[in-house]
């Protein structure tokens, strides 16, 4: 009906209407309804010429309208309180998952600093865990040339380091430092000591420094025999202190500078 320009409807002619599609009437000016479309409920009209300007049809019309988009914004409220409420699940599941990792992190931190390594060599020292809390060092072991440093500070729970006899000859520098948890050293003997040699080395040196735990010092005879720095620093609670054997000659330190300091009164 795109032709169609006029449309006269006489007394009571579509009085009775209820329901309305009206399209494709660009062309139409004139319409003349004497009480037509007064009773239409629902209406359909698109680029429907002059019955466009209808009062009772555009009412309609903008009420469709308003419909429309009060059901369009309560459907994007709905999606966004859905996405609201995924993304709340989603942070939760995440914080479950997070506060779990952490509890099986600390319980196998807290495992860990129970358990007791054993060293054989110097890989089984490289590869030991961050977090356990004693280290056995077997006699005649990490007397490797490339192993010129020993430091201790990454094993953060180290509660004892036992060391046994003959170790860590070309060690030129031992670093026990920060280790708040460290309570006992013992290191057997002619350990950190080159063979076949003796004399006074400037570049090997000791540090035990701020272990605020410390109690126990305890070096068997010959070892540190050729260190010329000995640093026992701020360890407030270090009791005993013992180098070598009695009656008999231990050379610990034997050429070494010794500096005993601590900046707690509560050293003993």
């Amino acid at each position: 009906m795109g032709e169609l320009n006029e449309l006269i409807g006489t007394m009571r002619a579509l009085k009775n209407v209820k329901e309305a599609e009206l399209m494709g009437m660009a062309k139409l000016k004139k319409c003349v309804l004497m009480g037509g479309l007064k009773n239409v409920k629902s209406v359909r009209m698109e680029n429907a010429g002059k019955l466009e300007s209808m009062k009772g049809l555009k009412e309609l019309m903008e009420e469709k309208k308003k419909r429309k988009e009060e059901e369009e914004k309560k459907k994007r409220e709905e999606e966004e309180r859905k996405r609201e409420e995924e993304e709340r699940k989603r942070r939760e599941k995440e914080e479950r998952k997070k506060r779990e990792e952490e509890r099986r992190k600390r319980e196998e931190m807290m495992a860990l600093a129970k358990a007791t390594v054993s060293v054989k060599c110097v890989g089984d020292l490289k590869n030991a865990s961050c977090y356990v809390g004693v280290i056995v060092v077997a006699s005649n072991c990490c007397n490797d040339s490339e192993l010129s440093v020993l430091d201790l500070s990454r094993f953060v729970n180290l509660r004892e380091l036992k060391v046994g006899d003959e170790c860590f000859e070309y060690v030129n520098e031992v670093k026990l430092i920060g280790l708040n948890q460290l309570e006992r050293v013992v290191i057997g003997k002619k350990c950190f000591t080159k063979k076949n040699w003796f004399g006074n080395d400037p570049n090997r040196h000791f540090y035990l420094k701020n272990c605020e735990r410390l109690r126990e010092l305890k070096i068997g005879y010959d070892s540190f025999s050729d260190y010329s720095v000995c640093e026992i620093e701020n360890n407030a609670y270090l009791e005993v202190i013992v180098m070598g054997e009695l009656n008999r000659d231990s050379f610990n330190f034997y050429f070494a500078s010794l500096e005993l300091k601590s900046e707690c009164d509560g050293m003993k």
